[in-house]
């Protein structure tokens, strides 16, 4: 239940300056356009006499808080996204799966997968091979570990593995890499 005996139109004001320092307990700062719309509905229901206008104020309320919810999932899903990323960049080289990633971000493997394909265009494991490849790369260029090294590095177990994926997806085998680069 909200209390609008005191709520009036000369409470909703666009924000000057530093907006966050100059919110007040009887300040509501509605960003969109269209929350703004169904707050000057809601005065104008409130301070009119009309059949159910306490339901219908009730009732825009209600959208308010809608779309209040919904804006802070979206930014939330984005800001899981980048945690995620963050944490797949921190811990490539280890043995990272969907249900590694999942168990600690408490989610089902499957979305988890889902988030990092929208943030990337890739699944997770692609993604993974992706950046694995990307730091072996730069690792294989620095020409201070082996190709085998550099290897168990970014998260390989086997060797072959690891010498599959790097011709596949650059081109060139890891020793052929680092020859070049020791050129």
């Amino acid at each position: 239940y909200v209390m609008l005996s005191h709520f009036g139109e000369d409470m909703l004001s666009e924000p000057r300056g530093n907006w966050p320092a100059e919110l007040t307990a009887d300040t509501v700062y509605i960003p969109e356009f269209y929350g703004r719309q169904i707050f000057e509905l809601i005065i104008s229901e409130y301070s009119g006499s009309h059949a159910f206008s306490d339901e219908r104020c009730s009732a825009l309320l209600k959208e308010i808080i809608t779309l209040a919810a919904r804006e802070t999932l979206v930014e939330s899903a984005k800001s899981k996204g980048k945690q995620i990323l963050d944490y797949i960049r921190g811990h490539y080289q280890e043995p990272l799966t969907n249900e590694v990633v999942a168990s600690h971000f408490y989610y089902h493997k499957n979305y988890i997968n889902a988030i990092v394909k929208k943030e990337t265009g890739k699944t997770l494991h692609a993604y993974l091979l992706s950046y694995r490849i990307s730091e072996a790369s730069a690792l294989l260029a620095s020409g201070e570990y082996s190709a085998a090294e550099v290897a168990l590095r970014v998260g390989f177990t086997e060797y072959t593995h690891f010498s599959r994926t790097f011709k596949k997806m650059t081109g060139k085998a890891p020793n052929e890499y680092l020859h070049k680069r020791k050129e």
